[in-house]
Formats: structure tokens, C-alpha cells, sequence
């Protein structure tokens, strides 16, 4: 299957996340992962928050950035391509907002049928994720499995959007990334079991609940709340979820 039918619908405009132009304003990834850019890449948030912990702001980060890469470099595994993650070739532009907005690449997928899973998921897995949720957990204080499960929730979510609409290979990508607690290198397996689904604690929410395994620390950011995945919602009261549930439907409309 190709990419733009795998980044169709709803998943239609992550097609855009991934430029294949270089700008020079735009932030090598090299230069996040040495430190010396990234409180450049951070200062908007930290802007935006002023006060709040750190570790809420580069876990929110994160997940701006996990958004551009993600969908791509996923489907781009799916179908059977070899995307060009190596950091010292990947450069990060920011949005006037000064939020992760694209990613510069120098390709969209080379083919490469014949690969098996951990072929195809090495560019991701192995080149560009560690060291950058490494630098990133450090630079925050915060474990970097809280990353690596902001990772793991979209992932997860890319696949069963694309097996819910017929994809039978995304159950296999999914038992391959998800279902095991070491890799093949023997080494931990960070995407073990990313969400979990359970029955719902709240009337209106019919079940299943999809719920992250790690909290994402958002509503530490001033202003914020817990989002609709949170792990903490269970423990809540049912007084607290009426009004989370209000402030999401409210942001949704």
C-alpha cells in the first residue's frame, strides 16, 4: 500500500509533516540531540508556560514533535519503504507559533520489499528515537519511558486506525512493536504495551476506555488539563471526569 493511501481521511494531513527541501532556518536534529540547539527548540513552550516544570513542557514538546514524525515514518514501515531517519540528514523547521511545524528529509521512502519488521523499523527505532528521547528525558528530568509511551499511544493508534479499515498487515506491525517486553537484542522493549483498553468508569463514555500505560504530565502545564487518554482518569471522581469531560467537549467544538 502506498503512503498517501495509508495518510488518507482523518490521517490526510500528516502527508505534509515531512519536506523534501532544506531551509536555513531549520534546526538540525543532530544539534537537538548534542544539546546545543535544543533550548532553542524548547523556547517557545517554555515561553508559552513560564513556571511551569520542565518536565511537563519537554514531555508536551515531544509529542508536538512525535505528530510530524510518527504518521510517516510509520506508514512508511507499513509499505514497505526505507525512510530516511539518520539524524545527521533530518532538519526540524518551527512554526511561528516557534512549535515543531515540518520535518526536512531527503527522501520520501525508498523501496524495500523484501525487509522483515526489524529491518524495517530500524531507521526509527534505533537511529532516530533513543538518542533523541534520551536528550530529551535528560534535559527535562523526567524517565524517558514517558516519552517513549507518547510514542508508543500514536503508533498505536496509526495501526488501529489502519485495522479497523481492513489493513490486515497493521495487526502484524502492531503484535511485532507492542507484544513482547525485549527485542531480539534482548534489550527492553520501551512501546511494551502501550495503552491498555477497559471498561468504562463513567455513564456517558460507552466502554471500551483506551488509556495510556504513563501519564504525559500535561496537566501540569498552567491551564491545562488531563487528556482524554490519561491514566489517571480511573482514580478521579466522578464530579472531576463530568468537568474534564466538559472541557473536551468544549475544546472540540
Amino acid at each position: 500500500m502506498e503512503l498517501n493511501a495509508l495518510l488518507s481521511g482523518e490521517l490526510a494531513p500528516y502527508r505534509e509533516a515531512w519536506r523534501v527541501e532544506r531551509r536555513a532556518d531549520a534546526l538540525p536534529l543532530s544539534a537537538l540531540i548534542d544539546g546545543s540547539r535544543l533550548p532553542e527548540a524548547l523556547a517557545a513552550l517554555e515561553r508559552s508556560h513560564p513556571g511551569a516544570p520542565r518536565r511537563a513542557q519537554v514531555s508536551q514538546w515531544a509529542k508536538h514533535y512525535l505528530r510530524l514524525l510518527l504518521p510517516l515514518a510509520v506508514a512508511g514501515a507499513v509499505a514497505g519503504l526505507a525512510m530516511p531517519l539518520s539524524p545527521a540528514r533530518v532538519g526540524l523547521r518551527l512554526g511561528d507559533d516557534g512549535l515543531p511545524a515540518a520535518l526536512e528529509v531527503d527522501h520520501l521512502g525508498l523501496p524495500q520489499p523484501d525487509a522483515d519488521l526489524a529491518e524495517r523499523y530500524r531507521p526509527l527505532l534505533v537511529d532516530h528515537l533513543p538518542p533523541l528521547l534520551e536528550r530529551l528525558a535528560d534535559y527535562g528530568k523526567l524517565s524517558r519511558r514517558v516519552l517513549w509511551n507518547s510514542a508508543g499511544n500514536l503508533i498505536e493508534h496509526l495501526l488501529q486506525h489502519w485495522r479497523e479499515d481492513g489493513l490486515e498487515a497493521a495487526a502484524v506491525h502492531a503484535d511485532w512493536l507492542f507484544q513482547t517486553r525485549r527485542r531480539d537484542d534482548g534489550g527492553h522493549n520501551l512501546l511494551w504495551q502501550p495503552v491498555r483498553y477497559v471498561e468504562s468508569f463513567l455513564a456517558p463514555v460507552p466502554s471500551p476506555v483506551r488509556l495510556r500505560r504513563l501519564c504525559c504530565l500535561r496537566y501540569e502545564l498552567p491551564g491545562e488539563v488531563c487528556c482524554a487518554t490519561c491514566p489517571l482518569l480511573p482514580n478521579k471522581s466522578e464530579e472531576e471526569l463530568h468537568a474534564l469531560l466538559r472541557r473536551w467537549r468544549a475544546a472540540e467544538s
